[in-house]
């Protein structure tokens, strides 16, 4: 069912929750990738049980919702996105990560990946440094499953403290069954994720070492171009029964440099899709298919998308 069909309901309890809300608000400053439409309604409020109940509305009307974090690894239609928004990091904007234990950690969903990091080492903890650099809040990594360097999210997690569609909070256990490389169980259902409890080290080494440490990975990523232009950073998942990654498939199909539009494969990495020259959505969405039937064309591998591609008419990659 439409937003419009039911929106002066949920203004409304917008309005009378005292939350703070956007119509038609402009999302393309919000992602990485510096393109997108609008959102029907933006909502950006730091109370869950506000969010709640708007979730639970959005529920009862059938009105569609997304949540968006930093933006890192989404490319949003041109046309915006139906119903509602949901800003997390507004969420944990005045939130801290909480040490628990000796080696275990309660982080709020909406925090940067870097600021946890940084948090983490001056903690003198280990676990999180190699995804020091890495794009988008602790929410999102968890709902991509991360992996950097050979180390992903579910390595380190316990549990998961989510809204459900219905605004009800539940604590979701780890169970490694659920989880595969850059896959999650949040990625089969709607839900909020609120913290997550991680499980880490604690480190014999200095507070320097770590922090140094840390930034090895970052000056990688720098040297590899995912700063140079506004990207999602990887595009593609890797997949080893390809026998190698995929920027070096994709590089061997002479696929580096060639553009659609202002959207181009990136001639640092083959494997990242850049906004060039002011790109459209559009254009991203059609380098990115591109890639992937050139390469079926050549190799016989079929690419899967890591970058997600949200909001009006885009078909599914």
């Amino acid at each position: 069912m439409s937003l419009r069909t039911h929106r002066q309901a949920i203004i409304e309890q917008a309005r009378i929750t005292s939350q703070e809300y956007t119509l038609q608000a402009p999302l393309k400053e919000r992602t990485w990738f510096k393109v997108g439409g609008k959102a029907d309604l933006l909502i950006h409020t730091q109370e869950h049980t506000k969010i709640a109940r708007v979730m639970a509305l959005a529920h009862q009307y059938a009105v569609p919702l997304f949540f968006l974090g930093d933006g890192s690894n989404l490319v949003i239609s041109d046309e915006g996105i139906e119903g509602i928004v949901i800003d997390t990091q507004a969420l944990s904007a005045h939130q801290t990560p909480t040490r628990l234990t000796n080696d275990r950690i309660k982080a709020p969903a909406g925090i940067l990946m870097e600021q946890l990091v940084l948090w983490s080492v001056e903690q003198q903890l280990e676990g999180l440094t190699p995804f020091y650099g890495l794009p988008g809040t602790l929410g999102g990594a968890l709902f991509m499953n991360a992996r950097c360097y050979d180390a992903e999210m579910a390595d380190i997690l316990v549990d998961i403290t989510i809204l459900n569609e219905r605004g009800e909070r539940e604590v979701i256990p780890f169970k490694p069954e659920q989880w595969e490389y850059k896959v999650s169980p949040l990625q089969h259902r709607l839900a909020l994720v609120i913290e997550a409890t991680l499980s880490l080290k604690a480190s014999t080494q200095s507070i320097e070492a770590l922090r140094q440490h840390a930034q090895s990975f970052k000056d990688d990523r720098t040297q590899k171009g995912h700063f140079a232009y506004p990207c999602g950073g990887s595009t593609f998942k890797n997949n080893r029964a390809f026998g190698k990654p995929s920027g070096q498939i994709i590089d061997g199909c002479s696929l580096k440099g060639y553009a659609i539009g202002g959207a181009s494969v990136s001639q640092f990495h083959a494997n990242i899709v850049i906004n060039q020259n002011n790109a459209k959505a559009s254009e991203i969405y059609q380098l990115v298919a591109h890639i992937k039937d050139e390469v079926l064309r050549q190799t016989g591998h079929m690419l899967e998308p890591e970058v997600l591609f949200v909001g009006r008419n885009f078909p599914l990659l």
